[in-house]
């Protein structure tokens, strides 16, 4: 069968065998871009000897090809345990907040969560029971966030989430409702629940800030929440907090009946 160029072949037995990296398949994508393959005359070379057959079987092999990068891409940018991103996702949404906040003034801000004392569900429970929690926990952060946010594991029990145009003060009074929710994930053991609580801190995605600082910034108002805050559930801030019952009372003395409540 007639291929289009010797990368295309050595592409194609490289991807057989298990053994060629993103880089070189994305070298690969644009070449295969750049072609008008729906077109069969613009995108294959003129011989005789090629038939209808070589043509058809060539666009299943690009086809099968740009397959197998979707595939690979999507493996490089999600966490190999749980069902979200990865930090190397992570880092690259990051910049695209950053690139919206200098072309159209409009902000982001990403928060920074460490679970608590997690290394110690491990060490009294294994890690089979550590794993079962952080997917339930990569599983409701990204439940409780827009399908346009973006949750990532930046490692072992660190977890990020880019909240798209949002500011600062927004980002605070959600990562108070995350912590919560993380909080609620149980796993239901003979002994009891096991659950775990978080610390937070926030940032805001600044044009001119690096990465580095970005994340920086907000891993040290994490450490600062932490070392302020109990193990217990986080409380909610005051907007967020059920109003208060008002219990009405009435003199003794009156002999009239009170008037109703107000519904």
């Amino acid at each position: 069968m007639l291929l289009v160029g010797n990368n295309f072949i050595l592409i194609r037995y490289k991807i057989s065998i298990g053994n060629v990296g993103i880089g070189e398949i994305m070298r690969l994508k644009q070449q295969i871009v750049g072609f008008n393959y729906e077109d069969h005359g613009n995108c294959l070379p003129e011989q005789e000897a090629f038939t209808a057959d070589d043509r058809r079987l060539l666009l299943e092999e690009i086809q099968a090809l740009k397959a197998k990068i979707t595939k690979l891409e999507h493996s490089a940018d999600t966490d190999p345990l749980v069902p979200v991103k990865n930090r190397r996702a992570f880092i690259r949404e990051i910049e695209r907040a950053q690139t919206v906040a200098s072309r159209y003034d409009i902000p982001s801000c990403i928060i920074f969560f460490d679970l608590n004392k997690f290394k110690e569900i491990n060490d009294d429970y294994g890690h089979g029971i550590g794993d079962e929690l952080l997917i339930k926990i990569g599983k409701i952060l990204r439940n409780s966030v827009r399908e346009s946010d973006i949750v990532a594991r930046l490692g072992g029990d660190e977890f990020g989430v880019i909240l798209f145009k949002t500011d600062e003060q927004f980002a605070q009074t959600k990562a108070v409702i995350l912590a919560r929710q993380i909080s609620n994930q149980r796993i239901v053991q003979q002994k009891g629940e096991i659950f775990v609580t978080a610390s937070w801190g926030t940032s805001p995605c600044h044009a001119d800030n690096s990465v580095k600082q970005i994340l920086d910034r907000a891993d040290r108002a994490m450490y600062h929440n932490k070392n302020r805050q109990s193990l217990s559930p986080p409380r909610l801030p005051p907007v967020l907090q059920p109003a208060p019952k008002i219990q009405q009372a009435w003199p003794v003395q009156s002999t009239l009946a009170p008037p109703p409540m107000p519904r």
